[in-house]
């Protein structure tokens, strides 16, 4: 199974908040250099707590594994970054 790994630190809480632009630019650079490959995957740390997050472009999805069972989390800004 072909998958591809991104960095997590470019895509980590401060990022995000604070150089929005290069967390928007790696995703683009990712998905460009993985684009032959079936998923592509980053670790991404919401606040203390650690989760999986996994691109599959070919079905336009995006999946959030959390280990935490029914905490609810705002992955809104990082949703937003992967969606543009």
């Amino acid at each position: 199974m072909p998958v591809g790994l991104l960095d997590p630190n470019p895509l980590s809480i401060e990022t995000l908040t604070t150089d929005r632009g290069y967390s928007v630019w790696y995703v683009e650079k990712g998905l460009r250099k993985h684009a032959k490959k079936d998923y592509v995957m980053f670790a991404h740390n919401c606040g203390g707590h650690w989760i999986v997050v996994i691109i599959i472009s070919k079905w336009g999805k995006v999946l959030y594994l959390d280990s935490i069972r029914g905490s609810k989390k705002d992955f809104s800004g990082l949703k937003s970054v992967i969606d543009e």
